[in-house]
Formats: C-alpha cells, structure tokens, sequence
C-alpha cells in the first residue's frame, strides 16, 4: 500500500488531517488489519455511532479506508485502512506554501496527538515526536504492551482483584456497614487495540520534488509562466506518468490534473502529450 499524498493547496485534504475523530478511526483500522464493522469501531475508540459513520464516510471519500459490503457471514458492512501512512506535500521555494505550513502546522500537531499518530517534518524544523497515551478524566489510558508489560500487568490485576474481595468480605454480613460516605466502582477493561506494526512516522509532512534532470534551461523559461502545481503536472506527462498516478503522486483529483493540464496546454500553446514534450524537453515530434 502506498502512502496518502495531501497537497498543502487541498483545503479539504488538509481539514481531514484536523478531523481528529476521523484520524482515530483510521489509526485503529491501520492498526488492526483486518476489516471492522462500525459498531467493533465504536465499542474500541468510544465515540458515538454516528460520529463513527461520519469519520468512515470522509476516510472512504479521501480513498484512506474501504468498505467490505455484507456477504455470506459478515452480515454488516465492515472496513478496513487502504494507507498505511499520510504525507503533506509543500513546495519549499514557493512563499504561499510555506506560509501555509505555518498555518496548518499547530493545528496538525495538536490533532494528531489526540490520535496518538505521529508526526513527522522532513527538511523543515525539528521532528515532532511520537505524543504519550492520553489519560482522560475517565482515567481511560491506551497503551502498548510488551511481553514483560503483560506478565506484570497480570500480576497487579491479580493484587487488584485479591484486594477488592477483601474489602467485599470484609463489609459483608453481619459486619456490613449502613451507609458509606462515598462509593467507587473499578471497572478495568484489557483488549488488544491492533496487532504490532513497526514504529514508523504515520503523517509526514515534507517538500515536494519531482525529477526535473531531463529538462534543459528552455524548459525552465518555457515552464516559468506555469503555476507550481501546473510544473510539476507538466513534469509528470513529459515523464510518461498517467492521470491517475499524477493525482497519486500530488494528491489530488484526477480531474484536477485534467483542468490543469488543459490549462497549462492553453499557456504553452500545444494541443498533445507529444506538443509538450518536444515543447519541453527538445525532443522531435513523432507520428
């Protein structure tokens, strides 16, 4: 599976990288594999079903998740992650972009750690690491567990447990008190949230960069009057890319690649891929 390329130009793609309900649901499903049914997702992440449904539908939207209709015994629909990890792409040299970046940068690091996703800039600032398991009022805490982690949780639960019978026994019967000043109840609940997955930066955020070595200084001139997104659209026909691997590669629709490439047709004055190569790159026409 390939990583998800956001543009920092996509408002929409971006708005996903703050929906934190969406970006907990997908880290749960990058996490576990195998296909979940809403309600599964609902009982492990705690959020209501329709917020559950809501996030499923902008993950399905993006092409981040997909959706395993009802069939033989799954009797409702269930999902699974299509991406193992989320990139931002900025173009460093461009100053809209990184005014962008520093917009949507506390915005990004502050959601992201409500998913307890990492994440990562590459060749701009430091790296922002991975943020500790959150502990919620409801001292609901969510965390990995090693081999030696799990003999000794075993270990505190059978104290836990060894305790709760004593003062069960002890206020039982004949020494049973009236009235308490106050009552707690302990409620400890132990699941697998996912299978291992190697530690890995899951949302990047680095420059753009295309292979623009087959290009002379003509091109160049020639590209100066195309906007940086309509460059690097230019690149990627000239290096024989298709519609739908360039809008991989940006992060964008493939319809957008078609409206920019009409336009950067418009610009350069060709009418064909084979134009804009010999436009381009030198090369000669062939028929």
């Amino acid at each position: 599976m390939e990583a998800h390329v956001i543009d920092i130009e996509d408002e929409e793609g971006m708005k996903l990288l703050v929906d934190g309900g969406a970006l907990s649901v997908w880290e749960l499903l990058r996490r576990f594999g195998d296909p979940m049914a809403a309600a599964a997702i609902e009982r492990v992440v705690r959020f209501p079903l329709a917020e559950v449904e809501r996030a499923l539908e902008v993950l399905i939207e993006h092409g981040i998740v997909q959706r395993h209709p009802a069939r033989g015994r799954r009797r409702v629909a269930a999902y699974s992650s299509l991406r193992p990890m989320l990139v931002v792409q900025y173009r460093a040299d461009d100053p809209d972009d990184r005014h962008r970046l520093e917009h949507w940068l506390p915005r990004l690091e502050f959601a992201i750690a409500q998913a307890a996703i990492r994440l990562q800039v590459v060749g701009d600032g430091t790296a922002v690491g991975e943020d500790p398991a959150m502990l919620r009022r409801s001292v609901r805490l969510s965390t990995h567990l090693g081999q030696q982690d799990a003999e000794e949780l075993r270990s505190r639960v059978d104290d836990l447990v060894a305790f709760m019978r004593l003062l069960e026994s002890k206020y039982a019967g004949a020494d049973a008190l009236d009235t308490f000043l106050c009552n707690y109840r302990v409620d400890l609940e132990v699941q697998p949230l996912a299978k291992p997955t190697p530690a890995s930066a899951l949302v990047t955020i680095r420059p753009a960069s295309e292979d623009w070595s087959a290009v002379t200084e003509e091109t160049n001139e020639e590209a100066g009057n195309l906007s940086p997104r309509e460059r690097e659209v230019a690149v990627g026909i000239v290096n024989g890319r298709s519609r739908a691997d360039i809008a991989v590669r940006l992060g964008i629709t493939a319809s957008t690649v078609a409206t920019l490439t009409k336009r950067l047709y418009r610009k350069l004055g060709v009418h064909s891929k084979s134009q804009l190569t010999k436009r381009l790159v030198g090369r000669h026409e062939t028929v």
